[in-house]
């Protein structure tokens, strides 16, 4: 990358960069490492979801006081996994404080309604064998309860049949 351009995008305020990121990533069909380096380069502290790139699962949540099926969303344009925060009410999931709070944006680019996020939950997720702690952050999903992005798709590589949106079973632990 050439470094008018590599300067021309340190200029741009963080809306501009999230709107530029969520037009480029679905119409390029990028690889997660290709995402990766995009939101290096642009230098965001936010965090951003994107639902264009999206495929509904279902999954259980499996706490120490019981087994719940949830539905929630595997999206490659989400740069972090999010929680909604009346499913951790609900499920009652303990939340940590995060150091700072971090701005959200919707995939239109506008903040989140419930503004910064500003705490997250541990989950250890399994899929198939293979089990992951991961961070989830606190926020407002609407009629979402989960969110798996990018962390999600390093950390479990899975294989899915975008044509038919089908991938393994996923759970999740409290």
């Amino acid at each position: 990358m050439g470094d008018a351009l590599k300067e021309q995008i340190q200029n741009m305020d963080d809306d501009t960069k999230i709107r530029t990121l969520n037009e480029l990533i679905p119409k390029a069909g990028f690889s997660i490492q290709k995402i990766e380096a995009l939101a290096k380069t642009f230098g965001l502290d936010s965090v951003f979801v994107n639902k264009s790139n999206s495929v509904q699962i279902k999954f259980a949540v499996i706490s120490y006081k019981r087994e719940t099926k949830e539905i929630g969303l595997l999206d490659t344009g989400a740069t972090e996994n999010f929680i909604d925060s009346e499913t951790v009410k609900k499920l009652r999931l303990g939340m940590k404080e995060l150091p700072y709070q971090q701005p959200v944006f919707n995939v239109d680019g506008t903040p989140n309604r419930q503004g910064k996020i500003s705490h997250y939950c541990d989950l250890m997720v399994s899929q198939g064998n293979l089990r992951r702690q991961l961070h989830f952050f606190v926020t407002n999903l609407g009629r979402d309860h989960f969110l798996f992005g990018y962390p999600w798709f390093k950390a479990f590589k899975p294989d899915i049949d975008w044509g038919s949106r089908n991938t393994q079973r996923t759970k999740s632990q409290s």
